[in-house]
């Protein structure tokens, strides 16, 4: 999903970075939203594009490739509406100048405000009373496309511009190390380390952007900050009460447990993380069923049926699982779910790590290792701003002002206290000063 929300609460979020770090936030978020749009248009993965059973995808991913511009609905259920609704002022000041100068009305211009309230006929309308959801905000820029199509698409492009190389069936990278200029002033490098079969081979090379969510080196140099984690994914097969008209806007819940989406075969995409730590080994079939069992207590009864009756796949089993396994196969109402995980990293802040680590950059000098890393399973947009920093990070271009801040506020040297960013009210995204 390519969304403009950062990945927390407003005021988890602002507990970290001040208002103005959120600000800067929901500004670059939404500039990586139409940043992704356009890279998206230019592939040729329009709405057209017939949506694929069970495909593979990223969180929320709109299934066969194509782009599906129809926003993004946040929404709560019963019982927390008045903590949703000072969500939603808050996010609608954030969002918008006017409102924080005082002018109600919001945009002068006439052009649709970024985010919008939605009242209860409204997200019952779309899916339903069993489903609990009592009230919703919407961002109407916001996207859903298919992650895992969308970045083979990228890649191809690249490579077919002639100006990059893909390498494929490599060893795997285990280490990373700078190494500083020598007493002749001669320029440093990078040293990446690769594990053959026999031994360690190592490769030097004048500049790296690593930008893998998994991180799987030894030792961790970002130990600490940041953490790889497993994603889940399950497709699953239209219920008898179809779910809103397809295909949907992005939702998710507010808490951020679920997020999900009905794409044009009628499928409910449906994803959500654990937490868990990905050194660990992965438990796809528990969260798996886990999403189906959550999908079914909202979507899998007709309107007036009873819970005890009649459920929408009762008797579910995973794609590769044989028949008669959990649930009784065979079965009239049985279905088979399919299931994906995927590696993601997250940051104890919910913020990208942008930049590099060694103070003389910050100075002045040109980085030779640059980190593009910690979607927080949420960075399709703001990871796309940041890689667009990347540029000016090693020196081929000038950033602007509003680059210079934003990389302050994603920089990774925020957690050494010597980036001048941070949390309160001057934090998190200090303008100006030397490329992060």
């Amino acid at each position: 999903m390519i969304v403009t929300l950062y990945p927390s609460s407003s005021p988890s979020f602002i507990a970290h970075h001040g208002e103005k770090g959120a600000r800067t936030y929901l500004r670059l978020a939404s500039q990586g939203v139409e940043m992704q749009k356009t890279l998206a248009k230019q592939l040729g993965m329009g709405r057209d594009k017939e949506e694929e059973e069970g495909g593979e995808g990223g969180r929320g991913g709109g299934g066969g490739g194509g782009l599906v511009e129809e926003g993004s609905m946040y929404v709560c259920c019963r019982g927390e509406e008045d903590a949703f609704w000072n969500e939603f002022l808050l996010l609608r000041r954030l969002m918008l100048p006017e409102v924080e100068d005082g002018r109600e009305d919001g945009r002068e211009d006439g052009r649709e405000e970024p985010i919008r309230w939605c009242e209860k006929e409204e997200v019952v309308a779309m899916h339903g009373s069993q489903a609990g959801f009592t009230r919703g905000i919407f961002f109407p820029q916001d996207a859903i496309i298919d992650s895992t199509s969308y970045t083979q698409a990228l890649i191809q492009a690249a490579v077919g511009t002639g100006r990059a190389l893909l390498l494929s069936n490599c060893p795997a990278v285990c280490g990373i190390e700078e190494e500083e200029e020598d007493e002749e002033g001669r320029e440093g490098g990078v040293f990446l380390s690769f594990q053959d079969t026999k031994s360690i081979v190592k490769l030097k090379v004048p500049r790296v952007v690593l930008a893998t969510g998994g991180f799987f080196l030894s030792p961790p140099p970002l130990a600490g900050i940041l953490r790889p984690c497993f994603s889940y994914l399950a497709a699953v097969p239209p219920p008898p009460f179809r779910p809103p008209s397809r295909p949907t806007p992005n939702f998710f819940t507010f808490g951020f447990t679920h997020d999900w989406c009905v794409v044009a075969s009628g499928h409910v995409r449906v994803s959500g993380e654990d937490h868990f730590s990905a050194l660990k080994p992965p438990r796809r079939k528990a969260r798996a069923r886990a999403l189906v069992e959550w999908v079914r207590a909202r979507y899998g009864g007709r309107e007036g049926e009873r819970r005890e009756g009649r459920i929408w796949v009762a008797a579910s089993r995973l794609e590769g699982e044989g028949e008669g396994g959990r649930g009784g196969g065979g079965r009239e109402e049985e279905v088979v779910v399919s299931a994906r995980h995927g590696v993601y990293s997250e940051t104890p802040d919910a913020l990208p790590l942008l930049g590099s680590v060694r103070k003389e950059v910050r100075e002045g000098g040109r980085a030779r290792l640059v980190y593009c890393v910690g979607c927080n399973a949420w960075g399709e947009a703001s990871l796309t701003y940041a890689a667009s920093l990347v540029p000016g990070l090693l020196g081929y271009r000038e950033l602007s002002v509003d680059e210079e801040e934003a990389a302050r506020l994603m920089s990774i040297r925020r957690f050494s206290g010597a980036c001048g960013g941070g949390g309160g009210e001057g934090g998190g995204g200090g303008g100006g000063g030397g490329t992060m």
